[in-house]
């Protein structure tokens, strides 16, 4: 009985600490909450609740809130040149975000009017320590966060169908922001794992060269970018007629095709991480143009838009989940194996609803959910472990 209880003691207090240590560091209680929401809008299909409204809460209220929070409330710190405690704010935000899973079941709406405190939370905590530190780089960020607070209350107050679609286009503008920092991160590394092969790159480039490369992105593209995005989701929430939305849409679409030309050299796209990084753009890109086109010839635009949510949005997700993991955990930035099969999975389930839905239940909802769901658990597998067993770093940078 002794052995018992001292036993018991033991897991409680590993329990203690390493939740304390998910709290105090908030990317790792953030990222794993969002798999479990992942996962929890896809089981959603194959149960008698009203499956469809609440798989778009789980993905727009609950999955990308969290990743964001988790991601934001890692970085904007690190911007900010922050050192204080995180861990009173991320114990706030769980528990506004518990509430509003709570209520769910009983009062969608008052579920979103929680969220959107959520949001209005991480804005104030953002701007608060942007401002502090006169932080003027990061003010896109800042009106994603706006943008989101702003239709989840709509979306709250009205139940107008509207606000909830324009999420989608805010969450491409996130992607566009968020992106662009990890795309230096990135590059970057591959730059020093070419410059590590000391070989002569093409008869131009020494080992020496690649490791004092440096990777600009063109910032006026990403503008360009969340520009059009944000313009995107205030014409769809304000009523905007189908050609003005299809042409914006096109638009946004080839901006961001725009922006691969930026990665069209061997030594960076040989790199998986980059490679994933380009394939998450080329579908973000093209689910624009195709839902441009879609909306000029009468169609609905809704197989586009889940190649957008799926393949662009929470492909990006599933890439920062992957990143900002590895590198505040003192890994490598090399994905492991299970993530690199996160992402195939994560690519099959896009294609599937995207391209072959017409072909039935089959592809149409249960493989893009069984694809999901196995995506996000495996990548929550491995890194449940690694924030386990590892000490949260700084950014190497």
């Amino acid at each position: 009985m002794t052995s018992l209880v001292a036993r018991l003691t033991k897991i409680s207090v590993q329990g203690y600490i390493l939740i304390n240590d998910f709290f105090a560091h908030p990317m790792r209680i953030f990222f794993l909450t969002a798999c479990v929401c992942v996962a929890l809008g896809c089981v959603l299909f194959f149960t008698p609740f009203d499956f469809v409204s609440f798989h778009k809460f789980a993905f727009l209220a609950l999955a990308c809130p969290a990743a964001y929070a988790g991601f934001l409330f890692t970085a904007v710190p690190d911007w900010a040149n922050f050192s204080g405690r995180l861990k009173p704010h991320s114990v706030t935000m769980f528990a506004i975000f518990a509430l509003a899973l709570a209520a769910s079941p009983f009062w969608l709406n008052l579920s979103y009017f929680l969220i959107g405190i959520f949001w209005a939370y991480l804005l104030i905590f953002c701007a608060v320590l942007l401002a502090l530190d006169k932080n003027t780089d990061n003010f896109s960020v800042l009106c994603v966060l706006a943008a989101f607070c702003a239709l989840s209350f709509a979306y709250a107050l009205s139940g107008d169908e509207r606000f909830l679609r324009a999420q989608i286009h805010v969450n491409a503008a996130a992607v566009a922001v968020v992106s662009f920092r990890v795309s230096i991160v990135t590059a970057k590394e591959a730059f020093k794992l070419e410059a590590a092969r000391g070989e002569n790159l093409s008869g131009n480039f020494t080992a020496e060269d690649m490791s004092q490369a440096v990777f600009a992105p063109n910032f006026v593209y990403k503008n360009l970018a969340v520009t059009a995005l944000l313009i995107f989701a205030a014409a769809a929430s304000f009523g905007a007629s189908e050609e003005i939305c299809a042409f914006i849409s096109l638009g946004c679409g080839f901006i961001a095709l725009a922006r691969l030309h930026e990665w069209h050299y061997a030594c960076l796209l040989k790199r998986h991480f980059i490679a994933f990084y380009y394939l998450i753009s080329l579908f973000l890109g093209a689910g624009y143009v195709w839902a441009g086109v879609d909306a000029l010839t009468g169609g609905t635009g809704s197989q586009a838009l889940h190649l957008i949510a799926i393949c662009g949005v929470m492909g990006a997700v599933m890439l920062i989940f992957n990143v900002a993991g590895l590198r505040h955990s003192g890994q490598e930035l090399c994905f492991l194996r299970l993530s690199r099969i996160a992402f195939a999975l994560l690519f099959c389930a896009g294609f599937s609803r995207a391209a072959l839905a017409n072909l039935g239940w089959a592809f149409y909802i249960v493989a893009p959910a069984a694809f999901l769901t196995l995506a996000f658990v495996l990548w929550a597998f491995d890194f449940y472990k690694i924030f386990r067993d590892n000490e949260f770093t700084d950014d190497p940078e």
